[in-house]
């Protein structure tokens, strides 16, 4: 079971599966999203209805740190973190979308 609060939660899916996984049920949420009780005590119920483990990226695992609820907490030790590691294939074409630095004075 697969859940991300970020922009583009189908790309941490489509990622997921591309690195071998198998999603039983995938959950976005609004970029920031605040983990409510009720958000944490369906995930843990779809997870446990699959049989599956519970996987998030690293931003949310790290939101939920401060969860102090039962359910919250729950989720983030069930929790597994998908890593992703950012390559840059083409250096140039990235310079050419920042901005230019500050001139000094």
């Amino acid at each position: 079971v697969c859940f991300a609060g970020i922009g583009r939660p189908e790309k941490v899916f489509e990622t997921a599966r591309a690195g071998g996984a198998q999603i039983v049920a995938a959950h976005g949420f609004p970029d920031h999203h605040a983990f409510t009780e009720t958000d944490a005590q369906a995930l843990l119920a779809c997870a446990d209805t699959h049989g599956a483990a519970l996987v998030t990226t690293t931003k949310d695992h790290i939101r939920l740190a401060a969860a102090k609820t039962p359910a919250l907490t729950a989720l983030r030790q069930r929790c597994r973190v998908m890593e992703i590691d950012m390559r840059i294939t083409e250096p140039d074409t990235l310079l050419d979308l920042l901005p230019p630095p500050p001139k000094t004075p």
